[in-house]
């Protein structure tokens, strides 16, 4: 992106309008102007604009490069009340026209990779801020997670571990098993053949 100024100064009476348009030998080559439009009647100076660059490529420019088009209407004389004031003097309008540029058009108008790279940025720094405030969240309901999982099933019957009352069942149970076995132990042994 650039601003340019036309080195001709447009002196148009009160009875002619100018309507600007960007060579056509620019927009081949992907260089738009932005602000081109209507040059007022009465207007007496240059006129700027701004250059975008839409190519794939740079595109030098230089003092003297023709960059507008003007065609000139004429018409019956514009009321002072409805024209534009002209500029104070050529070296103001010129430094009015940067300081807009400079204060106004961000660094990164129309730079694609440096615009994505700062949305990426700033995304990743919201996902870690998010990070840094659910991590302990997440943490602490995992803890919980676990101790409920671990804890559970021995006070809340049907959570996939055995009752109290089981325990003892089964225990009971044992205990007639080693009985019983140890019977059968000595029924062998007293039967067994000499």
């Amino acid at each position: 992106m650039v601003q340019v100024v036309t080195k001709q100064v447009f002196r148009l009476p009160k009875t002619v309008t100018g309507h600007v348009t960007c060579k056509t030998t620019l927009t081949r080559d992907g260089i738009w102007a932005l602000t081109v439009g209507i040059v007022d009647p009465g207007w007496d100076a240059p006129i700027a604009t701004t250059l975008l660059n839409f190519g794939k490529v740079d595109h030098v420019v230089q003092i003297g490069d023709k960059f507008l088009r003007v065609s000139f209407f004429e018409h019956a004389e514009v009321e002072e009340k409805f024209r534009r004031t002209k500029p104070n003097e050529l070296n103001g309008y010129i430094n009015s026209v940067r300081k807009n540029a400079a204060a106004f058009f961000p660094k990164t108008f129309l730079d694609t990779k440096k615009i994505s790279q700062e949305a990426g940025e700033t995304a990743v720094r919201g996902i870690r801020n998010q990070f840094a405030v659910w991590l302990p969240v997440v943490a602490v309901l995992f803890a919980v997670l676990q101790l409920f999982v671990a804890f559970a099933p021995s006070y809340l019957p049907g959570w996939g571990g055995a009752s109290l009352e089981q325990l003892h069942e089964v225990e009971a149970e044992l205990q007639m098993l080693r009985v019983e076995v140890d019977q059968l132990e000595n029924y062998i042994e007293a039967n067994a053949p000499p």
